[in-house]
């Protein structure tokens, strides 16, 4: 009876330092909570099926961004990559989806080709329309990024990849919508303090679409001219620059 009494009150006091080991490991540290909203067409998109209920004819992955697989629509010195398209589409196309999950990511800097900003914490949920939360900031000033991973991609530390639809936060003067924007150059920042919780909404919109597609300077007015280019531009993971049109179907 005495022993099984000791063994209690040493696993009980053993939870209490495990207790307040955790604790001081989160002191001084802040918390951040994102509601992500992702819109009911897209999400669970594209699971394989290549189906899509919507408009007619509808791009998931836009020629303003890297092609939908069209060649033929594609304007002379795009160079599109295989990947998803509609159904009425008569080439053969082939891609990988993403996790189909909501994320959220926080940079400490931010410029308009997304993989140069380093990772500093995220979240991901699989939940559409849920609460994100990320604990243990270290206090300071953060952009914040949103993003439903449509295509795979990326890299271990950073999916956030070409076709990924996506919102950075912004103030509210900059913002599209609540507190969310395309536009790298309209993101705004969020402070976190110690000890304290931050809660923000991002409203991810269809069409808000990261990507770039590869082109040159060769005269676009005479596509079957075969003028050799003298600068090649590699795009990629780029935000939208306001000013910028938004790609659509």
């Amino acid at each position: 009876m005495k022993k099984s009494l000791l063994f209690c009150l040493l696993v009980f006091v053993l939870s209490i330092i495990g207790c307040v080991d955790e604790a001081a490991d989160e002191a001084g540290t802040g918390t951040l909570k994102v509601t992500v909203n992702t819109p009911e067409v897209i999400w669970g998109y594209p699971n394989g099926t290549l189906t899509y209920t919507g408009a007619s004819n509808y791009r998931w992955l836009y020629s303003e961004v890297g092609g939908d697989g069209l060649v033929d629509n594609l304007p002379f010195g795009y160079y599109p990559e295989a990947t998803w398209c509609d159904t009425t589409s008569t080439k053969n196309i082939a891609g990988k989806e993403g996790t189909l999950d909501n994320h959220v990511y926080l940079f400490s800097a931010i410029e308009q080709k997304s993989d140069n900003n380093p990772v500093l914490r995220n979240g991901e949920s699989e939940t559409n329309n849920g609460v994100i939360t990320i604990s243990g900031i270290t206090p300071g000033t953060y952009y914040v990024l949103a993003f439903y991973d449509y295509a795979s991609g990326g890299n271990e530390t950073n999916i956030f990849n070409r076709y990924d639809r996506y919102a950075l936060y912004a103030e509210t003067a900059d913002a599209l919508t609540g507190n969310s924007t395309p536009y790298y150059d309209k993101a705004g920042t969020i402070t976190i303090a110690e000890d304290q919780t931050v809660e923000i909404t991002l409203d991810i919109n269809e069409h808000w679409v990261l990507g770039k597609p590869k082109a040159d300077n060769r005269d676009m007015t005479t596509p079957n001219d075969a003028t050799t280019a003298t600068i090649e531009y590699e795009m990629g993971r780029y935000y939208l620059n306001d000013g910028e049109l938004i790609p659509t179907p």
